[in-house]
């Protein structure tokens, strides 16, 4: 049987301060933003309503983002 690939490795680790704690939101941002772009890309829908999907999916990862600088 064939070994599965994995597609991203996760260092689970405890943050020992603030600085540590925003740079593991940044990546964890970061890779959602890819994931989410990867998997708008699969749909089978069309390039705008693909435009309109990624966006709105976007804007709840900015919601995110927005919390971190507060």
């Amino acid at each position: 049987m064939a070994k599965p690939t994995i597609k991203y490795e996760i260092n689970l680790c405890m943050p020992t301060s603030d600085e540590d704690i925003k740079s593991i939101r940044k990546k964890t941002v970061k890779a959602f933003e890819k994931l989410i772009k990867e998997y708008v890309n699969s749909l089978a829908i069309s390039e705008k309503e693909k435009k309109y999907y990624y966006e709105n999916m976007i804007g709840t990862v900015s919601t995110c983002k927005e919390l971190d600088r507060k």
